[in-house]
């Protein structure tokens, strides 16, 4: 299991409202597995981070039974800025 977590901001033209929010994406060979959008301005803290990463075991225990089952998924955290 490969994850990733980015940061996500969308510009428009001249005058355009700025939202800048954190998307937290998990994904495998498969496909996505696990997402989820933090809002803007908030912290993403070691609590916060904890509970998503429960939230993830319980989408790989839903989404992908049978490497849940023998134990075949690892987490690589990579916490590169989207643009590198």
């Amino acid at each position: 299991m490969e994850g990733s977590h980015v940061s996500a901001t969308k510009e428009g033209g001249p005058g355009a409202k700025q939202n800048k929010g954190h998307v937290m994406g998990f994904f495998d060979s498969e496909g996505i597995v696990h997402h989820e959008y933090a809002p803007d301005g908030q912290t993403i803290n070691k609590e916060l981070y904890v509970e998503v990463l429960r939230r993830l075991r319980e989408s790989v225990r839903r989404k992908r039974p049978e490497k849940w089952r023998d134990g075949d998924w690892i987490l690589h955290h990579d916490n590169a800025p989207a643009h590198t």
